[in-house]
Parts: C-alpha cells; structure tokens; sequence
C-alpha cells in the first residue's frame, strides 16, 4: 500500500496461469499531473523495484488526451471534467 496525499492506494495485481504459462500482469498508476503527492508515490516504487517493465505511469492529462485523439463521444469530455476541472473546487 502506497500513501498518495490523504489517500491510501493500494493495488492488487491478478495474474493468470493456465497449464503451466508465466504469469504476466501490467500496473499502471494513474494521476493528475499537479499532484505531487501521487508523482512521488511513482518515483518511490519504481525505486523499489528490480525491473521497471510491467510498471507504468500515466497522468490523466496525458491518457485523456491520447483517448481523445481517437474518439469525439461525450464521455471522455465528461470524464476530462469530472476528473480534471479543478476550478470546480474553488465554488466547494
């Protein structure tokens, strides 16, 4: 379990094995690219690790704009919104 900010993040990594195949499984921390907290978080585990190819990171800023590129439906607008307008916090 990781500490990101206030929050505790945990992650729980399933990997299958079918008659005697590895097992393979990608993690991808997902986060605002401003929250330094979660960016921190990052470096920290990466640190802890002795192979860095089933780890990634991703801001939300980065992965919605990628998604965008390929697709104009309301949803990832939607989602930019929800996730990524903080000015929203300023009325709360």
């Amino acid at each position: 379990m990781a500490m990101c900010g206030r929050r505790s993040v945990s992650a729980a990594c399933h990997g299958a094995r079918w008659a005697g195949l590895v097992t393979v499984f990608l993690l991808s921390y997902t986060h605002p690219k401003d929250n330094l907290d979660c960016a921190q978080v990052v470096t920290r585990y990466r640190e802890c690790l002795s192979d860095t190819i089933t780890f990634n990171d991703w801001t939300l800023e980065k992965f919605t704009d990628i998604i965008k590129k390929y697709t104009a439906s309301a949803w990832i607008d939607d989602f930019t919104d929800r996730y990524l307008n903080f000015s929203k916090l300023d009325n709360v």
